[in-house]
């Protein structure tokens, strides 16, 4: 397993084959062809590559860090989010939702599982690219 993405084109297709987080009972293994410690929060087992998509959107500039500031846009904090558009959404309430998502609380919650087991997060990572395609 890659240790990044290097295109966008990858977390889509990483996303479109999305395999649900599993419950763990013990602690995590670790895969020894990689050495790679498989990643969980919260009772949940993750693939570890799933945590790499907020940092690779950030430095790639598909969101914007300063969009998760509860000072400056007091309304997304606000907002039910499961009421959203997402194929018609702006760059603010895609930051400020996958940064989030990514937040300790939620993933504990199994949040990010969530988000890519229900295809929402792929929805919002097609809308970014189109945004960044358009500007």
């Amino acid at each position: 397993m890659k240790e990044n993405f290097n295109n966008i084109e990858e977390i889509v297709e990483y996303l479109e084959n999305y395999e649900k987080a599993s419950y763990y009972n013990k602690k995590p293994e670790i895969n020894e062809k990689t050495d790679e410690t498989t990643y969980y929060f919260g009772g949940l087992i993750y693939d570890s590559k799933i945590f790499k998509i907020p940092s690779f959107l950030l430095e790639n500039n598909y969101i914007f860090k300063e969009y998760y500031n509860r000072e400056k846009y007091p309304e997304f904090f606000k907002e039910d989010w499961h009421t959203w558009n997402y194929e018609n959404i702006d760059v603010a309430r895609i930051s400020y939702l996958i940064l989030r998502t990514y937040n300790v609380e939620r993933m504990c919650e199994g949040a990010i599982n969530n988000l890519a087991s229900s295809g929402i997060l792929l929805k919002l990572i097609k809308r970014s690219i189109e945004l960044k395609d358009n500007n």
